[in-house]
This record gives C-alpha cells, sequence and structure tokens, in this order.
C-alpha cells in the first residue's frame, strides 16, 4: 500500500462507500452521509460495537478523502500492478562449521627455559657520593673610575607601531579640526543672494551691447555698453558696465512668458551702477531685447545685445 493511501489499510475506497468506479460526486457524497449515519458511534453502547463502528468511519472518511480530492492519483494508483514480493534471502552453509578441530598450538620452547647467570651488578650503584663541588667565585665590583667621561645619553627607544599610533593619532586631529575650521568658515561667509529661477540654455553665454535712454523732451538721451554673463541652470551670472567700470553679480529671479528677468547686485563700496532689474528677451535673430523698467512698468532703457 503507497504511502499516500495507507490511511485505507488495504480496502478499496469503492467498496468501502459501495458505489461503481464511475460515480459522481454528488452520489459519493450521499453514500458517505448514508454509511456514517449507520454507523456513528453513538448508536453502539457495547464497546466492541462502538470500536468498530469508530473504524469503520475512519475508513469511510480515508476513502471519501481519496474520492473526492484526490480520485485521479487514486486511480492510477489502484491500476498499478502490485509490487513484486521480496525473493526470501539465501542462506549459505558456514563450511567451517563440520571442519575437525585439528591439533592445539605447540608451546612456547622459552616458558620452561633455565634463566641463566645472574648480570653483573652496576659498579656505579656501590659507588661513594663523595663532598659536592665547591660554589663558583662571586665577582667583585671594580670601583668607578673618577676621570672617566659620563656615557653618552641614548633617548629610549619608540615601538614603530607605537609611533605609527601617534601619527595616525595626530594626522586625524588636525582633519578635525580642518573640518570644524571650514564649517564655522561656511556659516560666517556671505555667500550672497541666491537664484530664484533657472537659466534656460537658450539665453546662456556672455551678451554684449549698447543700452539707450528713451528719449525724453526735456533731456538728451545717454548710452553705455552693457556685458552680462550668464549660466544655464539655477546659477548666478556677471553683468558689467563698461564705460563706468561697475561689475556685479547677475542674479536670475523669475522666468516668465519667454522673459527673463535679471536682478543686478553690486558692492557696497560701488556707486551708481544700479540702474534697475535686466529684462531679457530671446528675438528670432538669436540677440537679447535689453530693457530696464522704472516702479510703474514704464521702459526707461533699452538696448539690443549679441552673443560674443
Amino acid at each position: 500500500m503507497s504511502a499516500d493511501f495507507a490511511e485505507l489499510a488495504g480496502h478499496d475506497a469503492y467498496d468501502v462507500l459501495g458505489v461503481g468506479q464511475d460515480a459522481t460526486r454528488e452520489e459519493i457524497r450521499r453514500a458517505f452521509r448514508t454509511l456514517a449515519k449507520a454507523n456513528h458511534p453513538d448508536l453502539f453502547r457495547e464497546p466492541r460495537a462502538k470500536a468498530e463502528a469508530e473504524e469503520n468511519i475512519r475508513l469511510l472518511n480515508a476513502a471519501r478523502d481519496a474520492l473526492q480530492h484526490r480520485r485521479a492519483a487514486y486511480d492510477a494508483f489502484r491500476s498499478a500492478p502490485p509490487e513484486p514480493e521480496a525473493e526470501p534471502e539465501e542462506l549459505i552453509d558456514d563450511p567451517w562449521a563440520d571442519a575437525a578441530p585439528g591439533t592445539p598450538p605447540s608451546q612456547d620452547p622459552w616458558a620452561n627455559a633455565d634463566p641463566g647467570p645472574a648480570l653483573f651488578p652496576d659498579p656505579w650503584d656501590t659507588a661513594d657520593v663523595g663532598p659536592p663541588p665547591p660554589p663558583p667565585p662571586v665577582p667583585v665590583p671594580r670601583p668607578p673610575r673618577m676621570d672617566a667621561p659620563a656615557p653618552p645619553f641614548v633617548p629610549p627607544s619608540v615601538r614603530p607601531r607605537r609611533l605609527l599610533r601617534r601619527l595616525i593619532g595626530i594626522v586625524f586631529c588636525l582633519v578635525w579640526f580642518g573640518g570644524i575650521l571650514h564649517i564655522v568658515r561656511s556659516a560666517l561667509t556671505d555667500h550672497g543672494p541666491q537664484p530664484s529661477a533657472a537659466v534656460p540654455s537658450s539665453f546662456a553665454g556672455t551678451w554684449k551691447g549698447l543700452v539707450k535712454d528713451v528719449a525724453d523732451k526735456n533731456r538728451e538721451a545717454k548710452g553705455w555698453k552693457a556685458q552680462v554673463t550668464l549660466h544655464a541652470g539655477k546659477h548666478n551670472g556677471d553683468v558689467h558696465y563698461l564705460e563706468s567700470g561697475c561689475g556685479g553679480t547677475a542674479v536670475p529671479v523669475s522666468f516668465e512668458r519667454d522673459r527673463l528677468t535679471v536682478r543686478t547686485v553690486f558692492s557696497n563700496g560701488t556707486t551708481g551702477c544700479d540702474v534697475g532689474d535686466m529684462h531679457l528677451t530671446l528675438r528670432k535673430n538669436g540677440r537679447l531685447a535689453l530693457a530696464y523698467y522704472d516702479k510703474n512698468g514704464k521702459t526707461i532703457s533699452s538696448g539690443v545685445l549679441t552673443r560674443r
């Protein structure tokens, strides 16, 4: 019996439930319920009959499980040829069982041999011990010479491992101190204004051109040369007004409707350089249109910049 269906104990599941091999799952279920009711252990009071009923219930459960859940495997196991019985082991007679005992072994010829004369005694066993050897002489230290020069001072040697550990410790302290100093310097250093808008790649480069004031009835229009350097991405650039010698930082602050607004920041010691934010627009011909506005949004200066 296969270990998968050992619970049937050699019984046929179809015979246990009393159904045919072509029985449906519903027929198997009805047969199990009918036989389980008839063989329920609570229906019997005699111990022997109750034990037989419990065994029948166990077989019914095993047969139902095999046909309801593992029917294909059980049918394959049921139709498989029986396993061949093991051949009995052939017994071979011991050829030495009926052999003659033979003659006993001969005795040791040296067992009863004469021990012979005794050996000569060791002459050192009765020798005189004699007196012990004298102790070695104690060396007498020589008195130091008064005119002898003092020995040179030799510094204590430092082991290589200990010296290496000291050097590593010194290097670590220097690196740690340098890192702390860099942090403190970075915290105290003013990095200047930070950009709040990214410069498009089409605006990146160094642009140079002439800027003129808008003509007014009461004054003559003035002009100056401007140069601005922009970097793609969220980075600050440089701005220079060449004739006046003004130089500062170009900070991108916004980019809306194809117009880039750049704030010009000059050092504290520079006066008369800040004329307002630069408003840059890229034209179709590849040049930059530059304009400055007043507080009311009116253009006060404008110009055209060319990429260098």
